[in-house]
């Protein structure tokens, strides 16, 4: 409900939400295409936008809050056919990769928001989705960085040669 980014006004979208949930740290990772017939010189002046969504369900609603993956910003270009629909432009498949979560119970969501009229359509691919645990001990980060001091010296060591 409401505007993103302060004159986005949302119409009509489609999003779909999964809750998982994390037995120690993790990164959730997909690829995502953002598909459109939107753009700079849309009739209605505001772009739709795609967005990821990822929150614990302790979070208070206030707490909550997406990120937006693509939007129509920018010049439209030639069809691209997917099949029984086309678009006017893609953003060619993206990596997407969330911040080191620690457990508990998530939301994850994403979806493709239409702004300021029905007539011009976007939508949004996602695959390969995957919770990756996170194991970075302290050790491990030392390690790290005596291994990148060390091979920065033996670098210069062999360019001073």
């Amino acid at each position: 409900g409401g505007a993103i980014g302060g004159t986005r006004t949302p119409k009509e979208g489609s999003a779909i939400k999964q809750e998982i949930t994390l037995t120690e740290d993790s990164v959730i990772t997909f690829n995502w295409n953002y598909l459109t017939n939107d753009g700079t010189d849309s009739i209605f002046g505001n772009q739709d936008y795609s967005f990821v969504t990822i929150y614990n369900t302790d979070d208070a609603p206030g707490d909550r809050s997406i990120s937006i993956l693509g939007d129509s910003t920018g010049d439209i270009s030639t069809p691209i056919d997917y099949g029984s629909t086309s678009f006017e432009r893609d953003t060619d498949y993206q990596f997407f990769s969330s911040e080191v979560l620690p457990p508990g119970t998530y939301i994850v969501g994403t979806g493709v928001v239409d702004i300021d009229g029905t007539g011009i359509s976007s939508g949004l691919l996602v695959d390969n989705f995957e919770v990756v645990p996170f194991d970075f001990s302290a050790t491990a980060g030392l390690g790290l960085v005596a291994g990148v001091f060390g091979l920065s010296r033996l670098r210069r060591r062999f360019q001073n040669k």
